[in-house]
Protein backbone atom coordinates (compact mmCIF):
# COMPACT_ATOMS: atom_id res chain seq x y z
CA UNK A 1 0.00 0.00 0.00
CA UNK A 2 2.56 2.50 0.99
CA UNK A 3 5.10 1.53 -1.97
CA UNK A 4 2.23 2.18 -4.17
CA UNK A 5 1.50 5.14 -3.22
CA UNK A 6 5.46 6.49 -3.16
CA UNK A 7 5.51 5.42 -6.64
CA UNK A 8 2.35 7.36 -8.00
CA UNK A 9 4.24 10.22 -5.98
CA UNK A 10 7.31 9.58 -7.60
CA UNK A 11 5.38 9.96 -11.17
CA UNK A 12 3.60 12.57 -10.32
CA UNK A 13 6.40 14.45 -9.49
CA UNK A 14 8.39 13.27 -12.63
CA UNK A 15 5.68 14.33 -14.80
CA UNK A 16 5.57 18.16 -13.15
CA UNK A 17 9.19 17.54 -13.86
CA UNK A 18 8.51 16.94 -17.54
CA UNK A 19 5.78 19.75 -17.57
CA UNK A 20 7.99 22.26 -16.45
CA UNK A 21 10.65 21.39 -19.07
CA UNK A 22 8.35 21.57 -22.05
CA UNK A 23 7.17 24.73 -20.66
CA UNK A 24 10.77 26.18 -20.42
CA UNK A 25 11.22 25.06 -23.90
CA UNK A 26 8.58 26.24 -25.59
CA UNK A 27 9.13 29.72 -23.72
CA UNK A 28 12.52 29.71 -25.30
CA UNK A 29 11.15 28.66 -29.19
CA UNK A 30 8.08 31.37 -28.40
CA UNK A 31 10.99 34.36 -27.63
CA UNK A 32 13.13 33.05 -30.83
CA UNK A 33 10.03 32.97 -32.68
CA UNK A 34 9.34 36.63 -31.69
CA UNK A 35 12.91 37.80 -32.27
CA UNK A 36 12.75 36.27 -35.96
CA UNK A 37 9.47 38.08 -36.56
CA UNK A 38 11.63 41.48 -35.54
CA UNK A 39 14.18 40.99 -37.24
CA UNK A 40 12.41 40.01 -40.49
CA UNK A 41 10.52 43.27 -40.05
CA UNK A 42 13.45 44.76 -39.63
CA UNK A 43 15.34 43.67 -42.24
CA UNK A 44 11.99 44.79 -44.86
CA UNK A 45 12.40 48.12 -43.35
CA UNK A 46 15.91 48.51 -44.27
CA UNK A 47 15.27 47.52 -47.76
CA UNK A 48 12.25 49.84 -48.62
CA UNK A 49 14.60 52.40 -46.65
CA UNK A 50 17.85 51.42 -49.49
CA UNK A 51 15.03 51.44 -52.35
CA UNK A 52 13.40 54.69 -51.28
CA UNK A 53 16.32 57.20 -50.15
CA UNK A 54 14.64 57.23 -47.00
CA UNK A 55 15.95 58.52 -43.82
CA UNK A 56 17.99 56.62 -41.09
CA UNK A 57 15.59 54.15 -38.93
CA UNK A 58 16.38 53.88 -35.16
CA UNK A 59 15.44 49.88 -34.14
CA UNK A 60 16.37 50.96 -30.74
CA UNK A 61 13.07 51.64 -28.84
CA UNK A 62 10.99 48.41 -28.41
CA UNK A 63 7.13 48.03 -27.21
CA UNK A 64 8.17 47.73 -23.81
CA UNK A 65 9.85 51.36 -23.65
CA UNK A 66 7.14 53.19 -25.64
CA UNK A 67 5.05 52.33 -22.93
CA UNK A 68 7.86 54.06 -20.40
CA UNK A 69 6.85 57.83 -20.00
CA UNK A 70 9.91 59.66 -21.65
CA UNK A 71 12.32 62.39 -19.24
CA UNK A 72 10.08 64.98 -20.72
CA UNK A 73 7.17 63.36 -19.53
CA UNK A 74 8.08 62.47 -16.02
CA UNK A 75 7.28 65.06 -12.97
CA UNK A 76 10.00 67.15 -12.09
CA UNK A 77 11.21 67.39 -8.46
CA UNK A 78 9.82 70.25 -6.23
CA UNK A 79 12.92 72.44 -5.25
CA UNK A 80 12.86 73.96 -2.23
CA UNK A 81 13.07 77.99 -2.79
CA UNK A 82 15.52 78.30 -0.08
CA UNK A 83 18.03 76.14 -1.30
CA UNK A 84 17.51 73.87 1.87
CA UNK A 85 17.73 70.50 1.50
Amino acid sequence: MIMNQQHKFDLELKQMEVDGLKTKEKEIEDRKDERVRIEGTQQSQLIDQRQNDLLPTSFETSATEKDQPTPSEEPMPMLNPFGMG
